[in-house]
């Protein structure tokens, strides 16, 4: 999916469709705290992608994110082991004035969660499935549909770079439940 993902991007980015200012690509890096079934993990994460500008008051994103990762250490002995990654598609309310912009983010994820725990006794933790054959595991691997919501600010650097900084929350299914602080940049094509 990486490597797809990759791939587009530099398509994209080579295409003579980006000779307006309307496309832009950017970068975030911050932190999250995430839960899925009881398995809770504060993470630092990371979200890249591509947006469009509609107008000046709307905007459309879409992206890959993670929410906060971890290999469990030396899994199964020490702790459960959490994956997120997600892809997303926003839409952005804008307000802005000669400094920046205010904005909020509607939108929707897909989240590939992958959820490692061992076992009380033969029972797993509620909505994780007893594995056997070797050391018992108790796992959650699905994809999760969530919904995010975010509210934070552009500052306009130079025309081309600007700083972002933002709040989002995304809850889904099976008791995902994501909230993140982020710190980016964003590259106006």
């Amino acid at each position: 999916m990486r490597a797809i993902f990759v791939f587009l991007m530099l398509f994209i980015a080579c295409s003579d469709v980006f000779a307006e200012q309307a496309y832009y690509g950017f970068a975030s890096a911050g932190y999250a705290k995430t839960e899925l079934e009881d398995i809770e993990r504060d993470r630092p994460t990371f979200k890249i992608g591509i947006g469009y500008e509609l107008n000046r008051e709307w905007s459309f994103e879409a992206g890959i994110q993670s929410f906060g990762n971890d290999d469990g250490g030396d899994f199964p002995t020490d702790d459960a082991t959490a994956q997120y990654y997600g892809v997303f598609v926003s839409a952005l309310g804008r307000a802005g004035n000669a400094s920046g912009e205010l904005f909020y983010r509607l939108g929707l994820s897909y989240v590939d969660a992958e959820v490692l725990d061992l076992p009380t006794g033969n029972v797993c933790a509620s909505g994780l499935e007893l594995v056997t054959g070797g050391t018992p595991v108790c796992e959650f691997d699905e994809g999760v549909i969530a919904g995010h919501l975010g509210l934070g600010f552009d500052y306009f650097f130079t025309p081309k770079f600007t700083f972002r900084t933002e709040v989002e929350w995304t809850r889904g299914q099976d008791g995902f439940d994501s909230t993140g602080i982020y710190l980016g940049i964003l590259y106006n094509f």
